[in-house]
Order: C-alpha cells, then sequence, then structure tokens
C-alpha cells in the first residue's frame, strides 16, 4: 500500500529544522543510482503516489500559496515528464492516492473553508509533544479545513469530489482500496493539537461510511494496510501514562481489534508485509539523552507476535519500509540525524536508506541524498522504486521523487581489498538464472567511476546496477530478474577505459 508516512515524532524535527537551518542544504544526489525526477517549480510537498505500471504514475501534494493548496501531477513514460493534473481550487493537499484500474483512482486529503483566511503554516508554531499533527500534510490549529475524498476517471489528469467522507474527520490521512465496492480509510478529528484516530469503512463504494470502534481514544496512526483479510494499522497512543507505540490488528473487518503497545516506542512510521506470515514495522525510540535510536520489528506469524531485530540504528530516523513480496529483500528509508548539545534540539541531515537481503538480519546503509525528506514510497517490480517528499530549506520546500532503475535493493560487496592488475569483468553465476545472480568485476589502480548496466536483446538499457566511484578491489553485485521475463540479456561493466559486455540467461 503506497501512503503516507511522515509522523508523529517526525513532525516535531520537521518544525526544528526550518527554525534551525540558516543555510540551504544541497540537492545533490550523491549516489546516483537514485535518479532525481524534474517537476513544476511549485511543486510543493509530495505525499501520495500510485504508479499503475511502469510507465504511468500519479502523485500528489500541496504547496503553500495565500493559504496550503493541493497539487497533482501524472506521467506517461514513468516519470521522465511530469504533467499537472486539474485539482479542484478548494482543495487543501492530497495525502493519499490508490487506483483501482489504470483510469480509475482515488485520492485523500482535505479543502480549505471558503471564509478561511490566510492559514497559519509557520514551521515553528508548535514546540509540546503533545498531540501535534502532521504539518507536512498542512495542518495548524486553526481547522479551517474538512476532510475530503477525490477521484479521476482519466488516469489523474484531473480530479473532482467523490462520495462523502465521515463528518468527524478533519483529515484523510489514506485510503485502501479492496474492490470496488469495499474501503478503508484513516483519518483524525482534530481539536486543536489534539487528535482522536479515525478508521472507517465502506461497502458502496464511498458513497456510505461506517466508522470502526478502535481501541485508542487520542493518538495518530501513520499507516495502515490490508493483506490477507487483516487490517493493521500503526502509529502511537496517547493516554494518562504518556506516548506509546501501537498496533492494531482486526480479523473480522474492523468489527474486533488486538492493541500491541510497546513503552520502548514512542511512534511507529510504517508496517509491510512480504508474504503472508513474515512482516515488518519501524518505529523511533522515546527520546532519551543526545541519541536519537530507531529499531525495526519483525513477525513470522502473521502479525500475532513481533521482536525486534538485534540491530541498533542510532543517529537514524528511520521513516518508512519498502519490501519485495516473496523474497527477504526489505529496505528503509529516513534520515541522519544530529542532536544539537546548544539549542537541546535534534536536526535532519543526509537522506538514507538501508538494504536488507536475508530477511532483515543483515543491513547495508547509503546516504542518498544530502538532505530532503521522504514521505512515500513506492516498489513496481523488480527494477523499479519510487521516493517522494520534498527538500526544505529554510523558509520553503521543494519536491523530490527519486527513481531507482536497480530495484533500490542492488548489494555491492567488495569481495577483497587487493589491487587488481586489470579491468575484468566476470561471468555471472549461477548461468541461467532464475531469479538471481551475482554479477563479479574487478577495478585495478586509483579511484575509478565504475558503471554496471543490464541491457535485453534490443539493446534497451532495464536497469544500473553501480553508478560510483570505487576504490581499486574485486566486487560483486546481485541482480533480480524477478520483473523480466524469460530470455537473453546483457551486462556491460564501464571503467575508466575499460569496457565489456557479457551475456545471461533468465529461465523461468
Amino acid at each position: 500500500m503506497k501512503n503516507l508516512k511522515l509522523n508523529f515524532l517526525q513532525k516535531i524535527y520537521l518544525e526544528l529544522f526550518f527554525i534551525l537551518v540558516s543555510v540551504f542544504l544541497t540537492a545533490n544526489i550523491s549516489n546516483s543510482q537514485w535518479v532525481q525526477q524534474t517537476l513544476p517549480p511549485d511543486g510543493g510537498i509530495i505525499l501520495g503516489i500510485d504508479f499503475t505500471d511502469p510507465g504511468h504514475g500519479v502523485i500528489g501534494g500541496w504547496t503553500y500559496e495565500s493559504q496550503p493548496t493541493a497539487r497533482g501531477y501524472y506521467t506517461t513514460n514513468g516519470g521522465v515528464n511530469w504533467l499537472s493534473s486539474s485539482v479542484p481550487d478548494s482543495v487543501r493537499a492530497i495525502t493519499d492516492i490508490q487506483f483501482i484500474s489504470k483510469e480509475t483512482g482515488y485520492a485523500t486529503g482535505a479543502y480549505n473553508f471558503p471564509t478561511a483566511g490566510a492559514a497559519n503554516t509557520s514551521w515553528s508554531d508548535h514546540h509540546s509533544i503533545n498531540g501535534i499533527q502532521n504539518k507536512m500534510m498542512g495542518m495548524n490549529e486553526g481547522i479551517n479545513y474538512d476532510a475530503i475524498l477525490l477521484k479521476t476517471t482519466d488516469a489523474g489528469m484531473s480530479w473532482f469530489t467523490y462520495g462523502n467522507p465521515p463528518d468527524n474527520y478533519s483529515y484523510v490521512y489514506q485510503i485502501i482500496l479492496i474492490d470496488d465496492q469495499r474501503a478503508l480509510i484513516s483519518g483524525a478529528d482534530q481539536f486543536g493539537i489534539f487528535f482522536l484516530p479515525r478508521l472507517s469503512k465502506t461497502s458502496d463504494g464511498g458513497v456510505t461510511w461506517i466508522q470502526l470502534n478502535i481501541p485508542m481514544q487520542y493518538g495518530d496512526f501513520t499507516e495502515m494496510i490490508y493483506r490477507d483479510d487483516i487490517i493493521y494499522a500503526v502509529g502511537y497512543l496517547q493516554d494518562s501514562t504518556g506516548i506509546r507505540g501501537v498496533i492494531l490488528r482486526s480479523t473480522d473487518f474492523g468489527i474486533s481489534w488486538s492493541k500491541t503497545l510497546f513503552d520502548e516506542i514512542n511512534n511507529f512510521q510504517d508496517i509491510k508485509f512480504i508474504n503472508e506470515h513474515t512482516g515488518y514495522v519501524c518505529g523511533t525510540d522515546q527520546m532519551t539523552g543526545s541519541v536519537l535510536y530507531s529499531g525495526i520489528y519483525k513477525t513470522t506469524n502473521g502479525g500475532m507476535n513481533w521482536n525486534r531485530l538485534n540491530i541498533v540504528f542510532d543517529s537514524t530516523f528511520i521513516s518508512g519500509l519498502c519490501v519485495k513480496e516473496n523474497s527477504g529483500n526489505v529496505m528503509f528509508y529516513g534520515n541522519k540525524v544530529e542532536f544539537d548539545s546548544i539549542a537541546g534540539l535534534f536536526w535532519h541531515k543526509e537522506l538514507k536508506t538501508g538494504a536488507s537481503w536475508n530477511y532483515g538480519n543483515n543491513w547495508t546503509v547509503k546516504t542518498i541524498r544530502q538532505s530532503g525528506t521522504v514521505a512515500n514510497s513506492q516498489y513496481l517490480d523488480s527494477l523499479n522504486v519510487f521516493l517522494t517528499g520534498a527538500e526544505l530549506n529554510q523558509s520553503s520546500f521543494d519536491p523530490i521523487v527519486l527513481h531507482s532503475t536497480n530495484g533500490g535493493f542492488t548489494s555491492i560487496n567488495p569481495t577483497t581489498l587487493s589491487n587488481p592488475e586489470e579491468y575484468t569483468l566476470y561471468q555471472n553465476y549461477p548461468n541461467p538464472f532464475n531469479p538471481v545472480t551475482v554479477i563479479r568485476y574487478d577495478v585495478k589502480g586509483q579511484t575509478s567511476n565504475v558503471k554496471l548496466m543490464v541491457y535485453n536483446s534490443l539493446g534497451k538499457e532495464l536497469a544500473t546496477l553501480v553508478n560510483e566511484k570505487q576504490n581499486a578491489g574485486s566486487y560483486e553485485v546481485k541482480f533480480d530478474g524477478s520483473g523480466l521475463s524469460s530470455g537473453v540479456y546483457f551486462y556491460r561493466l564501464e571503467a575508466g577505459d575499460f569496457s565489456e559486455v557479457k551475456k545471461m540467461v533468465l529461465v523461468k
């Protein structure tokens, strides 16, 4: 499910970021395996994303004019070009998008009251930790907005209001389409800086909604998924004892719920499953001292029990997860954070991703951008992954859409630190393969810019597995052809003046 990952604790960091940053942080991508796509300059913050195939996709969010104003875009060529969608002027923000067919999709968010004046969108308004709603979605204490649902029947070229969301929603965060009649939405009813979490369902295509009776009064949801007839919702719960991470689970379409609380977690940001039994949830620990810790929990029994992975992510704020179905591939994205001992605050720094190829037992963490925050992601196939969010400047924000053509999971492992005498590209193994193979190569001499690409039999580039400077040594890269059909493919290594091509065969 594609939806909003920005959350309770991150709200504070984002606000503080705008107060504290006094210089512009560059937007260069330090690892060019992620390519930043170009959007119109008034794109604002990109919150929702859904691709119906690798070519056709739709994104949405909001920008600031006299008040937050929704923005939508669509592409027919995989994001090479993004065109503006027609969105009603009254819509404040688009927070989530999901398509049920190539032409028909739905979006969630809020609209501005006609009598509303300029909204209070200062990033320095709130400093209390108690129930601050997501400023990234354009919310404020004035509550001069109400929930809205949108629909498109032309693949995202234009949107119109649709249905009647429940009256007691100030914002709708997310929608899950189960079939052409059944759907779920999550959101909140806002009272100043306090929030009453809401979940609702429809069985008549969104004409009427039934609010679900959930076992929590105050708090917020950051992610909801529906899988194998089970609803999961994660976020934080707030009561007289404080704030704790919470996971809700329902096996009867929201009639009854089980609730699991985590005292050590301040808020859960995301939840993903790779199959019926195995899933992951990421969260941020309660703040203690000058180091921020994030954790990832794993279930192997469909969410009935969760165990924390035995790995420490210190000084890292994990804001979301991305997984490959029916595999051991799990990826997280987030930011490095640094504690300012003078101000007593955390700063967001580089944008990072972490990848595991063995069900979360080991991780490879990389910096993919020197700044920016990711709000959402979508894993299309074994090659194409998108991340969306915003570049947060001192007084403005610019849209971010990052695209990886190596599935976001390429493992580049140095196998030796020796100094080979020649550049060498080895035959992949196994070969033929299904669906994963390993490509080895040697890099000689001083640091070289190395590119490793995969092509089909017509010479079309399918994936860039490596595109970075590497020191002398021997390397190996995993290539996953799950999204490709059986056939002959080629891989090409370029390093310095060296170039070589080899053939590999995918047999399914």
